[in-house]
């Protein structure tokens, strides 16, 4: 009897097994072959060298518009703010490839407050998937990126937390500097978000911004809370009317709207978004509507708007400026003016320009000659009345260790000497100074950064790059004005020096 009962659990075993393993795996369980799984991965993970920093990056799969593949761009980056901070004026970028080779790539779009940059490449690097089931609690992920600048790192690790309206999560995977920009994906190499940061003094502690805010801030996407499916979440409001995700950018040449393909993809189309200066700092414009001419917009036929704005109490007049004609033909030199200035008066103005489908715009105020909103329009965009938000304040800002490698001493500020014009400066008229000190044997460049001591939780802004140490001193010209700050960080070390004020009054020589 015994062997009977035997004989039928061995044959329920048979055929349950079948069954139980054809099973199809949750999607936060652990990869059936992590080696494969990253094999394959890695091969669209890039390092980006930008100046001294050193970051990751991803090759995300977007359609890209017909005037970008005409450009040659083949691969689209997703990385971090923070990576390419320091290369937004030139916008050039080295991306090392997974086989150490190194290629070219212009730094595209960003959004600073949210950490986010997208960067273009001719080079065909494969695609990434980032659209799929919202991550829970306790899913398995992996992180791939160059940790202190070693290449195609793997960490593995699960979802700690995840926030389903901010699209912001923890993970317990090592995060180091070098993750920075990329990929925090799943089992099937699904893209869940980017590495982001790392809690200072904390193991198992790393951030990463999730695949929807790419819709939200860098990316035009049909539907950006379904990039994790399965959600209701509360999308941020947006100012811009027909473009419901502007994203910012500087890019001189905007894709037109690309023809739908077969199976439309929410991320199909990059746009450029409104730029706003800080609250308190410049001008800011807070409606355009049309007036006459092409509407919706084309390349080559003027369109006039009516600009309305915000003035500070200090502005007088607002210069526009635009960098192309009113044919839609763009300037050899760049930006030209727009005649006539518009008036500030009781902290507000308004002014006609003529733009196209193609034009970039902004203003600034003056006499201050502070640089106020920017703007990017697009062929085909329809314009009734656009209200825009204003500006927020900037998050608060932690400013970086005094010591960020304590074998090397840091770089000291030890004198400050008048330049040439006006002593003492005044907000809307500079002075020109030159500040002195020592470097450490070590050094071999400096960077100059500045902040408002005036303004609670102001940012560090390099101003000043690659100042030579020569015997282990330096000087370094600056702009100034009250209420600045001025800090030094010396390289390779990355050590800055203790905050040196500009004094108050008559600067001396």
């Amino acid at each position: 009897m015994k062997k009977i009962w035997v004989i039928v659990v061995a044959l329920l075993v048979t055929l349950i097994s079948p069954i139980a393993n054809s099973a199809t795996p949750l999607p936060g369980s652990p990869p059936d072959n992590l080696v494969a799984l990253a094999e394959k991965t890695t091969k669209s993970v890039v390092t980006v060298l930008c100046s001294n920093s050193i970051g990751s990056g991803w090759s995300a799969s977007i359609n890209l518009s017909s005037t970008e593949i005409q450009n040659g761009n083949k691969s689209f980056i997703i990385t971090n703010h923070h990576v390419i901070s320091d290369c937004t004026i030139d916008r050039r970028v080295t991306l090392v490839l997974s086989d150490q080779s190194r290629v070219p790539g212009t730094v595209y779009s960003w959004d600073a407050t949210n950490d986010l940059a997208s960067i273009f490449t001719a080079t065909d690097i494969p695609k990434l998937k980032w659209e799929g089931s919202a991550p829970q609690q306790g899913w398995w992920v992996g992180v791939l990126g160059s940790p202190l600048g070693f290449p195609g790192i793997l960490t593995t690790g699960i979802v700690s937390s995840v926030n389903k309206n901010t699209f912001k999560g923890t993970t317990n995977a090592a995060i180091n500097p070098g993750n920075s920009g990329g990929p925090v994906f799943d089992r099937s190499g699904r893209v869940l978000g980017l590495a982001t940061a790392k809690y200072i003094n904390a193991e198992g502690f790393g951030i990463f911004h999730g695949a929807p805010l790419l819709c939200i801030y860098i990316l035009s996407c049909a539907t950006p809370g379904g990039v994790w499916a399965g959600l209701s979440p509360t999308i941020p409001s947006t100012p811009i009317s027909p473009s419901p995700t502007p994203t910012p950018s500087i890019t001189p040449n905007i894709p037109p709207t690309p023809t739908p393909s077969a199976t439309p993809t929410p991320n199909s189309e990059i746009e450029a978004r409104v730029i706003q200066p800080q609250k308190g700092w410049s001008a800011w414009i807070s409606s355009f509507e049309y007036v006459k001419g092409a509407n919706p917009m084309v390349s080559n036929k003027s369109t006039t708007l009516l600009i309305k704005g915000t003035c500070t109490s200090k502005g007088k007049t607002i210069q526009a400026m635009k960098n192309t004609s009113a044919t839609g033909v763009k300037y050899s030199n760049g930006m030209r003016y727009v005649t006539p200035k518009w008036k500030c008066v009781k902290g507000a103005f308004s002014g006609n320009i003529e733009v196209t489908g193609v034009t970039k715009m902004n203003i600034y105020e003056e006499p201050g000659n502070h640089t106020g909103t920017n703007i990017t329009f697009k062929v085909g965009q329809k314009v009734t009345r656009v209200e825009l938000s204003p500006p927020e304040d900037p998050e608060p800002y932690v400013a970086p260790p005094v010591i960020s490698d304590n074998s090397v001493g840091q770089p000291v500020i030890k004198s400050l000497k008048f330049v040439n014009g006006t002593n003492p400066p005044t907000d809307y008229k500079l002075a020109t100074i030159e500040l002195s000190g020592n470097c450490t044997t070590s050094g071999i460049t400096l960077n100059l950064h500045w902040s408002l001591v005036t303004r609670e939780n102001s940012p560090w802004t390099l101003v000043k790059k690659n100042v030579v140490c020569t015997r282990g001193m330096f000087t370094v010209q600056a702009a100034a004005f009250p209420g600045l700050q001025y800090r030094m960080q010396e390289l390779p070390s990355k050590n800055y020096s203790l905050p040196w004020i500009l004094p108050k009054g008559k600067l001396g020589n």
